[in-house]
């Protein structure tokens, strides 16, 4: 019986030494555990610290987005404004005309109007205005004036009249092509450009001088008025220049140079 109860103690501190074997096993596996959790709690903080972040960036962008886009609104609806503004002033100047009797080609979208002065024309190189051109513009600026001044409120808007003055693509009885940048080019750009300008600076010497010109809105216009020369650089529409050589008779032959020698009369609204 003595062999058997020991026999029986020693299986008993067995079993509880693979007990405490396990326990201790199992403490190191939960140690593990805990710090590997331990690690996923703070990355999951510095998750929700980056979330929180990028949650507060998108928020303002979108709060910016908002913004953006009732100014965008907003920009649209002016712009459109300023459209239907210059659409209306440019139906009534050429109702006015019409009804004057004056031929001017008006831009029906900005109201841009092209004085071509009838049969008469500025002379080759001469920036002075003749007898008919200065009847054509007395006749012409008080019409103009009244139809861009009738409305208040669109008047309101106008923040300049500008005279641009033009010219033809021909220096020293030669074309000269717009497209160039031939250096030996140079100087008929200087001539040309200089030449617009005078062409223009006539046009506004004129309307602004009562002892040659008087009309009911000539105080209101004038501070508005600006003078500039756009040369040959027309943009007109008989399309691509053309690039060969060629004497100025043979050109102005080819391409009613007169047309050319044109003055330019435009609105600008303010966009504000």
């Amino acid at each position: 019986g003595l062999d058997a109860q020991r026999s029986k103690l020693e299986q008993q501190k067995k079993n509880l030494q693979n007990q405490k074997n396990l326990l201790k096993s199992q403490k190191k596996e939960l140690k593990q555990i805990n710090s590997k959790l331990e690690s996923v709690n703070v990355k999951l903080d510095s998750d929700k610290k980056a979330l929180k972040k990028v949650t507060k960036k998108l928020n303002k962008e979108r709060t910016q987005l908002a913004k953006d886009k009732t100014k965008l609104s907003k920009d649209l609806k002016k712009a459109q404004e300023i459209i239907n503004a210059k659409k209306k002033l440019a139906k009534q100047i050429t109702k006015n005309f019409k009804k004057a009797g004056i031929k001017a080609s008006v831009d029906a979208g900005t109201g841009e109007v092209v004085l071509a002065f009838g049969d008469s024309h500025f002379d080759n190189g001469k920036s002075y205005l003749k007898k008919d051109m200065k009847k054509i513009l007395n006749k012409f600026m008080p019409i103009y004036a009244e139809s861009i001044f009738k409305d208040p409120k669109v008047a309101s808007k106008i923040k300049s009249v500008d005279i641009i003055g033009f010219s033809s693509p021909t220096y020293r009885g030669k074309y000269v092509n717009p497209n160039s940048l031939d250096p030996k080019d140079k100087k008929a750009i200087e001539y040309n450009t200089s030449l617009s300008i005078e062409r223009a600076k006539s046009v506004f010497k004129h309307i602004i001088d009562t002892n040659k010109l008087k009309y009911s809105r000539q105080r209101q216009i004038t501070p508005l008025l600006k003078v500039s020369g756009r040369s040959y650089f027309s943009g007109n529409s008989r399309g691509r220049a053309p690039s060969r050589e060629m004497s100025k008779k043979e050109f102005c032959k080819m391409y009613d140079c007169k047309k050319d020698q044109r003055v330019i009369i435009k609105f600008e609204l303010d966009q504000k």
